[in-house]
């Protein structure tokens, strides 16, 4: 009894009380969520390459991506709780497809080819990512799903070099 009024739980059945009413909905909702969170990966499409999962590139701060689109040489973006985000690869600097010469406009052209090849549509590790810039993305390193570092792919093959804290000509 509380404030002079009786309070008795909803029940359809006393054998089975979750059969009916709110306690069927409790019932169907919670399993629901844990299959759910059983089976996530699958409905993602997580990766499950070995190479990728067993040495992540930075464990303690990493996460994988999905990348939607490729804008540059060293810029992609990836979508995650509906929200898109875009990553500036960190240490490196490609040229710009905005170039001040032909020969920049077309070296930028085969980076975000390649940068394409590598990882657009496909799982990703973003890792050791450090800061927002000034044009809302994230500063962070990538990874193929086989763990190679994506920036010094683009480097060792001549389509990016290292970022020196300041832009430098293509021309």
């Amino acid at each position: 009894m509380w404030m002079g009024c009786e309070m008795k739980p909803y029940r359809s059945s006393d054998d089975a009380p979750w059969v009916d009413g709110p306690g069927l909905i409790f019932a169907i909702t919670g399993a629901m969520a844990m299959g759910a969170v059983l089976l996530w990966p699958a409905f993602l499409g997580e990766p499950t390459s070995t190479a990728a999962t067993e040495r992540p590139a930075h464990p303690e701060r990493s996460a994988w991506a999905l990348v939607t689109l490729v804008h540059d040489g060293d810029t992609f973006s990836y979508t995650t709780q509906g929200q898109i985000v875009r990553v500036r690869l960190a240490n490196i600097d490609a040229p710009e497809l905005q170039g001040k010469c032909a020969s920049e406009i077309e070296l930028a052209e085969r980076a975000r080819e390649r940068l394409r090849d590598l990882i657009s549509g496909r799982w990703t590790v973003i890792y050791a990512w450090e800061r927002w810039d000034m044009y809302r993305r994230l500063i962070a390193k990538a990874a193929t799903a086989e763990g190679e570092d994506v920036g010094e792919i683009l480097i060792a093959e001549g389509l990016a070099r290292r970022w020196a804290g300041h832009r430098e000509g293509w021309c």
